[in-house]
């Protein structure tokens, strides 16, 4: 019996159900293979962390307030936007006619 993929990636998470425990740590001391694939998934895990590690950050610090005047301020700028081509189309419609 060797161990399966699921079996050491369990035992490497620490989920491996308690009964199996015993059986699995008895195998990994008499079979080199298994301790090496154990210990290259030991490994891999270590690796990862360490990496997540440069990747995970505080999320920004924003106060609601800073959000609602944000929007405020964007809203009045689209709303100038707005009237200035309703004024120009009011204008050239005004011309036209």
């Amino acid at each position: 019996m060797h161990l399966n993929d699921e079996q050491t990636q369990r035992l490497v998470d620490g989920e491996l159900a308690i009964g199996m425990r015993a059986t699995v740590y008895d195998h990994l001391r008499r079979c080199a293979e298994c301790r090496g694939r154990f210990a290259a998934a030991e490994y891999d895990a270590d690796e990862v962390s360490a990496l997540l590690r440069y990747v995970d950050h505080a999320p920004p610090n924003v106060r609601g307030e800073a959000i609602i005047a944000e929007a405020r301020g964007r809203r009045s700028w689209r709303g100038r936007w707005a009237a200035g081509v309703i004024g120009a189309l009011a204008i050239g419609g005004a011309a036209y006619a």
